[in-house]
């Protein structure tokens, strides 16, 4: 029924067949204030009930994406995907598999079996952003969230983002966030 909560497991499977959502600009910034809310509550550390209330805030969060999907799909049940759209579904999903340890576009090209530069092709068509935008974005996200809800190090967080060096990761955090890590964990 649709009372019944949705358990974590459920939530993944219906993760696992959103291709991408097309969201308006308002409804980016609107889930991003919420994300911002949480890390801050979850930040409160003298606080006994933090994790619960962060828990809490989590699966509000994940129905209202849940709910922005939905939206999104009502009446387009009956559409087909276009090659390049089945294309881009298929390399976001492994993009979400794979982007804590392979940030190389033959990688992903090879899983689909497809040559890099036609896979770049599409995505960009499709899309309107490079692989590499993708796979930097998706890396970056992973990495603020780490560094801002969790007690794991620099180092730590590198080697969880499969980077060869502590350092490799400072500069590649830099270069797309215009801060470095530590920075990053202490800015507001």
């Amino acid at each position: 029924s649709d009372s019944k909560i949705i358990t974590e497991k459920g939530v993944l499977e219906i993760i696992e067949q959103v291709s991408y959502l097309k969201l308006h600009q308002k409804a980016i910034d609107d889930l991003l204030e919420f994300h911002y809310f949480i890390v801050k509550q979850y930040k409160k550390s003298t606080h006994p009930y933090r994790e619960k209330i962060a828990k809490s805030l989590l699966q509000t969060l994940i129905y209202e994406i849940l709910q922005l999907h939905q939206n999104s799909t009502v009446g387009m049940e009956s559409e087909t995907l276009s090659r390049q759209e089945e294309i881009l579904q298929q390399f976001i999903k492994l993009l979400f598999k794979y982007h804590r340890r392979e940030r190389s576009i033959t990688f992903y090209a090879s899983k689909i079996f497809l040559t890099p530069k036609y896979l770049s092709k599409v995505i960009h068509e499709t899309s309107g952003k490079s692989i590499s935008q993708w796979i930097d974005e998706m890396v970056i996200m992973v990495a603020k969230a780490l560094l801002k809800s969790s007690d794991m190090t620099v180092s730590e967080i590198s080697e969880e983002l499969n980077f060869a060096t502590p350092s490799l990761f400072c500069r590649y955090f830099k270069k797309n966030t215009s801060l470095t890590p530590i920075q990053y964990r202490i800015k507001d």
